[in-house]
């Protein structure tokens, strides 16, 4: 699981998801906004806090090693180990997590997590503001990529040697990772990489092989 919807659409009424509804009533109690271009969703509010989405209504989660939640059992709630007035101004997630009752889901930070540990973390996200993002912008980018890393590695190999076009493949492999790193770190933008890898590797080999084909001279 990567991403979470924020409304479902039940025989065509709009229905707030778990953690929307959970907002709603923990912030403001005020009724949930959502905000579309035709038939497209772009935010909704819930508790007084916009979010972006895609246009069916989901954000992508922000998933972390070290999440700002805390897992307290009910063992410790009902024998009194619990100070008095610890969930005082706090979301509070009931349920299960016990191997072989609660369900467990690979995240993207290769932990398994339970049901709840997934509601409890993209509502951290959706709190801290670290939702993450894939835009209109995001594709214009991959797209971009795709274009240059093609156009690049063809004038190389049709101007310059082996030399430079292994250097050109290396250089455009990093780039490409530093910026979807970098988008994702400091702009929490999801930028694909995939894609322009894969031409990478692609054009890379064909490039090489037409460099080093043995050419005929005819006299």
């Amino acid at each position: 699981i990567r991403r979470i919807p924020f409304v479902y659409n039940v025989k065509g009424t709009l229905i707030p998801a778990f953690e929307t509804e959970i907002l709603r009533v923990a912030l403001t109690n005020s009724p949930t906004e959502i905000i579309s271009n035709n038939s497209e969703i772009e935010q909704i509010n819930a508790g007084g806090l916009t979010f972006s989405t895609d246009q069916s209504g989901s954000a992508w989660i922000h998933f972390s090693d070290r999440p700002n939640t805390i897992i307290i059992s009910a063992e410790a709630v009902l024998s009194g180990d619990v100070s008095e007035g610890f969930f005082t101004n706090k979301i509070v997630l009931l349920g299960v997590t016990a191997v072989g009752i609660a369900d467990y889901t690979p995240s993207p930070t290769g932990q398994n997590l339970s049901s709840l540990s997934l509601h409890a973390q993209a509502l951290d996200s959706m709190l801290t503001g670290t939702l993450l993002s894939h835009s209109h912008l995001s594709t214009s980018i991959e797209v971009i990529f795709f274009l240059i890393i093609g156009l690049v590695l063809i004038w190389v190999a049709n101007s310059y040697a082996a030399l430079e076009l292994t250097v050109a493949f290396a250089i455009l492999c990093w780039s490409i990772i530093l910026v979807s790193w970098g988008s994702f770190s400091y702009q929490k933008l999801l930028i694909d990489p995939t894609l322009a890898l894969i031409l990478t590797l692609s054009l890379y080999p064909v490039s090489y092989t037409h460099l080093t084909l043995p050419t005929k001279r005819i006299v």
